[in-house]
């Protein structure tokens, strides 16, 4: 709340809005918060909230700000756009999560000019979409979810060209680059740039750079792989060399396929997994030349320690 309060502030006065500094500073006296200090950035203070801060009230005052910048600005703007990146970290909120939630709504539902736009790198099936945008979720099917697809290879090479003119791709690098990064927006931004600038690049310097830095371009995947129960993480190491069917899955784990059936679940969740015509397959190939590369330089695959 304290991030959401200050990113609000500051865009509101670059863009010269009222931001009712008088009676911010009146409802931080009327309702004692506990102000740790005050840090100036372009001239303007911004208060830093102690530790004994009412969350409750903060919050409510953080979540009805955007509304009254609006009423006091309404000839200059049509209403307040808010942006939130990363939004799938709110799963850390773990209990207070679904609280959290349904109680955003209860601002939002009753705000007329304010929008929400929530983004992150998550699966379409991942629980927390139903959660948020499903009729029984917190915002009850009022949400439109939109997935952003992989770019085509035309569309990568124009966005490098416009955004990373000094990137030098021979035409055999610039296969292996897409071949690398799939054409997702993430992989493609990350791993640009991390590429040398000013020199050719060809298909085994790109290559070589890929192998090098992948743990820093697959960095969330590696997050998502720590957090796997190990039954999980052996269902994927099963999956490196080919596609199988459940039961050959259970048979490679010397499991009964009944004891695989959440796990496959979580797994295709997260979209770590998909299952086409009764065959299992990984779907993030970055995900598995990392962990082909941890067996190459270790001996075995990086199995979480329980």
């Amino acid at each position: 709340m304290e991030f959401f309060f200050k990113e609000l502030l500051i865009e509101a006065k670059n863009k010269n809005l009222n931001t009712l500094d008088k009676k911010i500073e009146k409802y931080f006296k009327v309702n004692d918060f506990k102000i740790k200090e005050f840090i100036q950035i372009d001239k303007f203070p911004i208060p830093i909230f102690g530790s004994k801060t009412n969350v409750e009230k903060l919050m409510d005052f953080v979540l009805i700000m955007p509304e009254k910048i609006h009423e006091s600005n309404s000839d200059k703007i049509k209403g307040v756009l808010i942006f939130i990146d990363e939004f799938q970290i709110i799963k850390e909120l773990d209990d207070y999560k679904e609280s959290f939630l349904w109680k955003l709504r209860s601002y939002v539902q009753n705000q007329n000019y304010v929008s929400y736009v929530f983004s992150g790198s998550m699966s379409m099936q991942d629980e927390l979409i139903s959660e948020i945008a499903s009729q029984r979720g917190a915002f009850g099917g009022r949400m439109l979810t939109i997935n952003i697809s992989p770019f085509s290879k035309e569309t990568v090479k124009a966005y490098l060209t416009q955004e990373a003119p000094n990137l030098k791709f021979s035409d055999e690098g610039f296969d292996r680059f897409f071949k690398c990064t799939s054409g997702i927006p993430a992989y493609v931004n990350i791993f640009a740039t991390l590429l040398p600038k000013d020199i050719e690049l060809n298909e085994n310097i790109v290559k070589s750079e890929f192998e090098e830095k992948i743990k820093v371009i697959n960095s969330h995947l590696i997050v998502i792989w720590d957090k796997l129960t190990l039954r999980e993480q052996y269902i994927i190491i099963s999956l490196i060399d080919g596609p199988l069917k459940r039961n050959e899955i259970a048979k490679t784990l010397n499991v009964t396929t009944g004891s695989i059936s959440k796990p496959l679940v979580n797994l295709q969740h997260q979209e770590l997994v998909i299952l086409e015509n009764n065959f299992y397959y990984l779907s993030e190939p970055i995900l598995k030349r990392w962990l082909e590369l941890e067996f190459d330089k270790t001996g075995t695959y990086p199995f979480r320690l329980d």
